[in-house]
């Protein structure tokens, strides 16, 4: 979250580092510009701790703001520039994702001891599924340039006036996006193979719409099988991957609207919304 600034509401929210508003203002360049460009966003399915609680909620809605505002300017981008071949869906440019896991059933199961009826914990036996909690700070672009630290893209971290961080960043000049296969590039890789479980030539060039539209039919797919019951797939069927679409249904021209069936996460009651809301009760510089 961030670059609140550059929100449609809410933009006197203190959250206005620029990572976001950078970020975006990259794709509408690269889409003015007529080249290809994606950004591939991972994030945690809801912050750490229980997202029905007012504090994590705050923060769900923050979130939405600013992925609404970088869907705005991608939908702004493309509507000054069409170009069809480079595509023409804000999600051809931008992607949120998020990692999760699915299990069967088994002695490793059984031998637990048995829930509390009307738990969550009973909950989660049953569909055994939960979120992989992203807690990795980094960055690489262009398999050229990568940044592993300790801040969160939040204004906590960004301030400079707020939280201690610290990173490192190593940068190979030799290689870029059309000619990766350094060790950025293998790192990247690497990466991928472990979200998803797979490899194929086209990951090698992550920025072209051949390898930016497989990852949203993969990532689409995982998140179909990680939600069965709601597809109508078998349930001893595991997800290949455990890369996930966020559940969000992002509309053609970059409204962020809920997927159908989920305007809560999975497995956890209503007031879990995946977009939040917002509270008095809690001061925004804890939240942001």
């Amino acid at each position: 979250m961030g670059s609140a600034y550059e929100w449609d509401t809410d933009n006197q929210t203190l959250c206005n580092h620029t990572i976001p508003a950078e970020i975006v203002a990259k794709i509408a360049n690269k889409i003015k510009a007529g080249e290809r460009f994606t950004a591939y966003i991972v994030i945690p399915m809801w912050p750490e701790g229980d997202p029905t609680s007012a504090p994590m909620q705050a923060i769900l809605h923050w979130q939405k703001r600013t992925m609404e505002m970088m869907y705005r300017e991608v939908v702004r981008a493309l509507r000054s520039c069409p170009n069809p071949a480079n595509g023409n869906l804000p999600t051809d440019y931008l992607l949120f994702l998020c990692p999760g896991k699915r299990e069967l059933g088994g002695e490793h199961i059984d031998i637990l001891d048995t829930p509390a009826p009307g738990s969550l914990a009973e909950t989660f036996r049953r569909t055994k599924r939960q979120m992989i909690y992203v807690h990795s700070k980094m960055i690489i672009v262009d398999d050229s340039y990568i940044i592993v630290g300790s801040a969160n893209i939040n204004e906590r971290s960004m301030s400079g006036t707020r939280d201690t961080e610290m990173a490192v960043g190593c940068w190979q000049p030799a290689y870029n996006a059309y000619n990766p296969y350094g060790e950025v590039h293998v790192f990247r890789m690497s990466l991928w193979a472990e979200h998803l479980k797979h490899w194929e030539e086209v990951f090698r060039f992550p920025g072209t719409l051949d390898c930016t539209r497989k990852v949203k039919e993969m990532s689409d797919y995982n998140w179909e099988l990680y939600n069965y019951e709601k597809y109508g797939h078998p349930e001893h069927i595991l997800p290949p991957g455990q890369l996930l679409t966020y559940p969000v249904q992002v509309t053609s021209d970059g409204k962020l609207e809920n997927l159908p069936g989920f305007k809560s996460f999975p497995d956890y009651p209503a007031s879990a919304q995946v977009f939040g809301s917002k509270t008095a009760m809690i001061p925004e510089k804890i939240t942001t």
